[in-house]
């Protein structure tokens, strides 16, 4: 949250009115804010600056301009995607800018930066493409499904980590194929990445959380197989529906269905985008990873269905009635929330969720 009776020149700044801001291409006053706080940052102790960029989003205003955007990079752009596909036009503008913002983000970490002070960089999504959109139109080829949809094409997104030396050589240009959730960045900071700088930045005692340090096994450290760390994601769960991966297998209960959208087309039948009917699905992602060969009606898999259903309502138990912080409480009390915001720099707690003004 922003204290407007802060001395800092960021913080002030941010509680002028909007209209200052008014016409303004939200990626550029994002990547300027973000500026502002590192080079006002402090070095004593562990920096974070959470940056949720609004683009790429289906809005009217989601392209970038010749404002935003060099002239060469534009005919780039136009060059590669004819004009008669305007949406994946824009959908490339907006993403260029976003790549153009993060660039300006790490020059100015580079800058000014000190010799003993490193740094690490992770970029990664929230949800698929959408591949309906009014305005500009993602793609999540050859997963299936988009945003919205409990297919991986709607929940499994990219991530990349970057580093100026923390990450050994062995695993520079290489993935990472664990199991992971993006609740896991929390323990991962905390637990893993930002142990040794700071005496509270560890959290003691966290049985009832969900997060999961996977720092060892993405910088190297520690040989971890796919499912060592988490073996385990609930999507969305209910007494009534469930999205769920249990390993290899994903089992989605009465939940919407969905199709394969390709990026050479322009357009989707409403039928295709907006499914409203429900059914149930089974896959083996390591064999299906496209999710095309349903398993659920498929008897050689019964007692895997059952093994899912099982933990489907384990989860649901413990998550709705049993758990002492069950889904909508607010969590900032909790030693997990408190531990990280004490552990970085007092004048930049700039940890504001989706939904949340500042």
């Amino acid at each position: 949250m922003v204290d407007c009776n802060a001395t800092s020149t960021s913080e002030k700044d941010m509680c002028t009115t909007a209209g200052a801001s008014l016409g303004t291409y939200s990626t550029t006053l994002f990547t300027t804010r973000a500026k502002l706080h590192i080079e006002e940052a402090s070095i004593t102790k562990p920096i974070y600056l959470f940056l949720a960029y609004h683009g790429v989003h289906d809005d009217d205003d989601v392209n970038a301009t010749a404002s935003d955007l060099s002239s060469s990079i534009l005919k780039t752009i136009q060059a590669a995607i004819p004009s008669s596909n305007p949406m994946r036009r824009n959908f490339a503008y907006g993403l260029r800018a976003i790549d153009d913002g993060i660039a300006t983000l790490w020059e100015t970490i580079e800058k000014y930066r000190t010799a003993d002070f490193n740094y690490v960089i992770v970029i990664h999504g929230d949800n698929g493409g959408s591949a309906c959109g009014s305005y500009c139109i993602g793609s999540n080829t050859p997963l299936r499904g988009q945003k919205f949809y409990d297919f991986d094409g709607g929940v499994k997104v990219p991530g990349i980590i970057y580093s100026n030396a923390l990450l050994p050589s062995s695993v520079i240009n290489t993935t990472y194929s664990g199991l992971m959730h993006h609740v896991d960045w929390l323990a991962t900071f905390v637990n893993g990445l930002a142990r040794g700088y700071s005496q509270k930045s560890t959290i003691s005692d966290c049985s009832d959380c969900d997060s999961r340090n996977q720092w060892g096994a993405l910088s190297g450290e520690t040989d971890s197989g796919l499912y060592d760390i988490r073996d385990t994601i609930a999507f969305s769960i209910t007494s009534e529906y469930a999205s769920i991966r249990l390993r290899n297998y994903k089992l989605l209960h009465q939940r919407a269905n969905e199709t394969w959208y390709t990026p050479d087309q322009f357009s989707y039948e409403t039928s295709s985008c907006f499914n409203s009917g429900t059914e149930n699905f089974l896959f083996d992602l390591e064999m299906d990873p496209d999710e095309r060969t349903n398993l659920f009606y498929d008897d050689d898999y019964f007692d895997i269905k059952l093994k899912l259903v099982k933990e489907w309502k384990k989860r649901a138990m413990y998550e709705y009635v049993e758990r002492d912080y069950p889904p909508g409480y607010s969590y900032y009390d909790r030693e997990v929330s408190r531990t990280f915001y004490d552990s970085t720099d007092d004048a930049h707690k700039f940890v504001v969720p989706w939904g949340c003004s500042a």
